[in-house]
């Protein structure tokens, strides 16, 4: 079930109280998070407890936080990681990427109804399948462009000299717009397309328009070989700045009362356009909107950003609940798969268990 699905990482530290924190001897920027008494959030410690105790007990999970209400209730960092670790959040990145297109649209920088080809002229001689031709954006944010699995193409792409040619070189496996296939080599190219619509780097923009205004920094970001910033893939984060995504996505795109995403992105990014995907561990009624994935855990509705080896940003909008976890990511699918499960069952038979309505 994994080359449907996901990619990304995690930290150690427990902490109970009501404060603000600055940590004034680091050199990147920090969103500056507040902390609660998970008692004084309606948050059952002890089942909390549980959840970390069990973390613990593994060697590739790396942070696990817990955001009720705007604020840390609690966090813990294991195999010899802190607050201040960072790591590449593998696929959550995509989900980075998702709220720069959104405020590229916004900015009449790009529209979803424009063709690849038209915003990306000069691969034309490397085309071999005209569908290429009919990709949209929308096709491509949704993972409907017809390209095939990350399990067979992935490994191809990044491994070549150039990516770009490389894609635009394959074979469709379906059409565009038909049906959802996960595949990072569709969303490196909504980088590429950001670059050429906004006239500086996928960097540059993000860091501009997005995350700077988040009070957050990108610590590191794969290129290719050409220097198109890697969609969907490799930006690095500490898990305290990476769980400020899900903050904005509650917030209806609102941080620090500035508007940073436009609300009706948001909207549009959490309505499914997969056509329905099934149930993966504690994961129920999958589906997927723009470059988030959507679901049911526990019967509460969720969407959450997913990285490779169990990097996520899980949001409940009913609980005001948000997960950000960490863990190894240098390894197979399969058990990549296997780690993201393990988490995903803590987190749904202990942290949100924990969390009284």
């Amino acid at each position: 079930m994994k080359e449907k699905f996901f990619l990304t990482i995690i930290i150690f530290i427990s902490i109970w109280g009501c404060s603000t924190e600055n940590d004034d001897n680091n050199s990147f920027l920090q969103y500056s998070w507040e902390f609660a008494d998970p008692i004084d959030l309606n948050i059952d410690k002890h089942k909390i407890d549980e959840a970390f105790s069990h973390a613990e007990k593994l060697d590739f999970i790396y942070s696990i936080i817990v955001v009720r209400n705007g604020k840390i209730a609690a966090e813990k960092y294991f195999n010899g990681k802190d607050k201040n670790s960072i790591y590449s959040v593998k696929s959550v990145s995509k989900s980075f990427l998702s709220a720069a297109l959104g405020i590229a649209e916004s900015k009449g920088m790009i529209s979803l109804n424009e063709r690849l080809t038209d915003i990306i002229d000069n691969y034309q001689s490397q085309i071999t399948d005209t569908k290429f031709n009919e990709i949209t954006l929308q096709n491509l944010i949704t993972m409907k462009a017809g390209l095939d699995g990350d399990r067979n193409i992935y490994s191809n792409v990044v491994n070549s000299s150039n990516w770009l040619s490389t894609i635009f070189s394959m074979n469709l496996i379906n059409n565009p717009g038909v049906k959802f296939v996960y595949t990072t080599p569709g969303t490196h190219l909504l980088s590429a397309v950001l670059t050429a619509s906004s006239g500086v780097s996928s960097l540059e923009f993000i860091e501009e328009h997005l995350t700077n205004k988040m009070g957050i920094e990108i610590n590191d970001w794969r290129q290719d070989p050409q220097g198109i910033y890697f969609g969907g893939n490799d930006m690095f984060f500490t898990t305290r700045n990476m769980a400020v995504l899900g903050l904005l996505y509650l917030n209806e795109g609102i941080l620090n009362g500035v508007q940073i995403v436009p609300k009706d992105w948001i909207a549009a990014s959490l309505n499914d356009y997969s056509g329905g995907i099934g149930n993966w561990s504690v994961m129920k009624n999958i589906g997927y909107g723009y470059l988030w994935w959507l679901g049911e855990i526990n019967e509460y509705k969720m969407y959450t950003a997913i990285g490779h080896g169990g990097q996520f940003v899980l949001c409940i909008p009913k609980l005001n609940l948000i997960v950000a976890t960490n863990a190894f990511s240098d390894l197979w699918w399969d058990e990549a798969n296997e780690q993201e499960t393990t988490i995903l069952n803590i987190i749904g038979n202990y942290i949100i268990p924990a969390v009284n309505p």
